[in-house]
């Protein structure tokens, strides 16, 4: 038998060994629970488990062994001994103390392969079972995870209000920025604690540090700073960083986010602490006056305000009745005719008000989205699907530009070569895959090997307005900071001819 064959019959023999030790528990009508703490275990603390092994049924069973089982470095002191013989209807108890140690990693919050025979939890139990009844006595071990998964996170974590943001390269890069860092007691005592963020060289924070108190179980407190440069900022990434310091020294950096829906275990999801801050060279007219159809789905219209122009999201009562007129620029949200019903409804005066002058902006949607490529666009645009077929995943893919001369890609910023850098994720997706002859494609992009594809970026002269509609992924990359999509952006909602 060569080794091959050999290594699949022994995994074969293993799952079924595992199988059977399941079926035995399960016919033994044994049901054990492990049971630990509520909130998150914090590093450095003493948390108890408990153990409750019930017998259901007249089988004979004994628990013959029983340990907890925990990552590396972690002590664990039992406290009571589940051991022993199972009387039916009255479980048996057993105790654990379980110190976390002050240097554990966070607990990762997903997990990359799962065995349905396993316990899949880094502390769960394993208990030894025996059946001493004749003709066939044996004994088989059973893991069990905790009933709520015990997950690991620093004793305090902290949210930084905003994240990330970005501010032109002129007189807005030298306005103070207000940056607010929201901390968490994760212990089961009070905290105090010493928020500061930090600057590179030509950025200056007040105050230096801000004292916090925390309450216990989720005590929450809030510290406000101010920063500005020292000089004239140059465009780039400026990185701020946010801390945490506790009275014994302790530095922590961390964000955690609790993950808690009906139909999974809860998570909690433990992150680097950080603030980005982007400069960017970057015109707009701010005298712009933007309406934005929120579809959820993006943070485009956060972006647009700190751009520097005025934008209104625009409610289901505005749609319908409201005064359009008074707005340069429309954007709607991506997937927005799907995801806002009220747009649908008011889709004809939009196109009115763009044949009157209005600069629409539609973001990338779906064949599904409710986008009817006869009555949707204020001209027949057809959105490519599948989407594997029209779409560029390489981030980094060239950029041919079409119509370098047009106001979309040449006012107020002229987009060059270094704009499509630093994309992440994907160039776009659901590319327009036909369109009226009153669109313009602007740009051409392909995936290696595959046939280019124009429909990214379309524009057409609508009436005394425009329609440009844009399937690029500009959306995720201003998320990322990327400072070509902003360019891009300040283009996009600039009507024509506006100076």
């Amino acid at each position: 038998m060569d080794d091959r064959r050999r290594d699949d019959i022994a995994f074969r023999l293993d799952v079924k060994e595992r199988q059977i030790v399941r079926a035995l528990g399960r016919a033994a009508l044994v049901v054990v629970r492990l049971a630990g703490p509520d909130r998150p275990l914090t590093l450095g603390t003493e948390n108890r488990l408990t153990l409750s092994i019930y017998r259901g049924g007249p089988v004979a069973v004994t628990v013959s062994a029983v340990e907890l089982i925990t990552p590396a470095g972690w002590a664990v002191r039992p406290e009571a001994d589940a051991t022993g013989v199972l009387t039916p209807g009255q479980p048996r108890h057993g105790g654990f103390a379980v110190t976390v140690p002050a240097d554990a990693p966070p607990t990762h919050a997903y997990r990359f392969g799962t065995d349905p025979l396993a316990a899949n939890a880094d502390v769960h139990a394993r208990i030894v079972l025996s059946l001493p009844d004749p003709p066939t006595p044996v004994a088989f071990p059973l893991d069990v995870p905790a009933a709520s998964r015990l997950t690991v996170v620093p004793p305090l974590s902290a949210t930084v209000r905003p994240a990330a943001l970005m501010r032109s390269l002129d007189d807005e890069a030298t306005t103070p920025i207000e940056v607010q860092i929201d901390a968490v007691n994760h212990t089961a005592a009070p905290l105090q604690a010493a928020a500061s963020l930090e600057a590179p060289p030509g950025w200056r924070v007040s105050p230096a540090a801000v004292e916090v108190d925390l309450a216990a179980d989720g005590g929450l407190a809030n510290a406000r700073f101010t920063v500005e440069p020292t000089g004239r900022p140059t465009a780039g990434r400026v990185a701020l960083t946010p801390k945490l310091r506790l009275a014994d020294g302790t530095s922590h950096r961390a964000t955690v986010r609790h993950i808690d829906y009906p139909h999974i275990r809860p998570l909690a999801m433990t992150r680097p602490l950080d603030c980005r801050l982007q400069i960017i060279d970057v015109a707009i007219d701010r005298a712009l006056r933007i309406g934005y159809v929120d579809s959820g789905g993006d943070r485009v219209a956060d972006w647009l305000g700190q751009l520097g122009v005025g934008v209104d999201l625009l409610d289901a009562d505005t749609l319908a009745a409201g005064d359009l007129a008074r707005y340069d620029t429309i954007v709607v949200g991506i997937l927005g005719f799907g995801a806002r019903p009220d747009l649908r409804a008011a889709n004809d005066r939009i196109k009115a008000w763009v044949e009157a002058g209005g600069n629409l902006v539609t973001q990338y949607h779906r064949p599904w989205d409710a986008w009817n490529p006869d009555t949707t666009p204020p001209r027949r645009l057809v959105i490519g699907q599948p989407s594997l077929r029209w779409r560029v995943t390489d981030e980094e893919a060239a950029v041919t530009v079409l119509a370098p001369d047009h106001p979309v890609l040449a006012h107020p910023n002229a987009i060059g070569p270094a704009d499509w850098q630093g994309w992440v994720k994907e160039r776009g997706l659901y590319f327009a895959a036909d369109w009226d002859p009153a669109y313009r494609p602007l740009v051409e992009m392909a995936d290696a090997g595959e046939t280019p594809l124009r429909g990214g970026l379309v524009t057409a002269d609508i009436g005394r307005g425009r329609h440009t509609h844009v399937s690029l992924n500009v959306f995720h990359q201003l998320d990322a900071l990327v400072p070509g999509a902003f360019r891009l952006l300040a283009n996009l909602v600039t009507p024509p001819g506006r100076s």
